[in-house]
């Protein structure tokens, strides 16, 4: 686990998502200092078992068994297993005290091989610059 710190993403120009975890955080600081003990954890993409609907990253690897992608973006992202997730959280850090918690990162190529893995679907052949992405 690393330590986090700079400012909460909570202005304006942030989407929604990130603002409401702003907030969230800044809910739990108040109670800090109201004598609440707690450490705030933030993950990064959390992927795991079960996640198979509703985020994005579940619905790309269904998309990937169902061959509903016909290239892969040459990009990545730190993705951290929920199931460390909770283990961290039963983990006592400093109260008060932000981590960050990182499984490593993975490119998009290396998570179609691992889901090759599990469903014997083979993965596009094609990958796109990450601009491509990006309009």
């Amino acid at each position: 686990m690393a330590h986090r710190s700079g400012p909460l993403a909570s202005g304006p120009q942030h989407d929604p998502y990130d603002r409401s975890k702003a907030f969230g955080e800044a809910e739990v600081r108040r109670g800090i200092e109201h004598g609440l003990d707690a450490t705030i954890l933030n993950p990064t993409g959390v992927i795991g078992p079960c996640d198979d609907r509703s985020s994005h990253m579940g619905q790309m690897f269904l998309d990937l068994q169902r061959r509903r992608i016909p290239a892969l973006i040459n990009g990545g992202f730190d993705w951290v297993d929920g199931r460390d997730v909770a283990t961290a959280a039963e983990t006592r850090g400093r109260c008060g005290a932000n981590y960050v918690l990182s499984g490593g990162w993975h490119s998009i190529r290396e998570l179609a091989t691992i889901a090759k893995r599990t469903t014997g679907v083979p993965a596009p052949t094609l990958n796109l610059p990450l601009s491509i992405a990006q309009r």
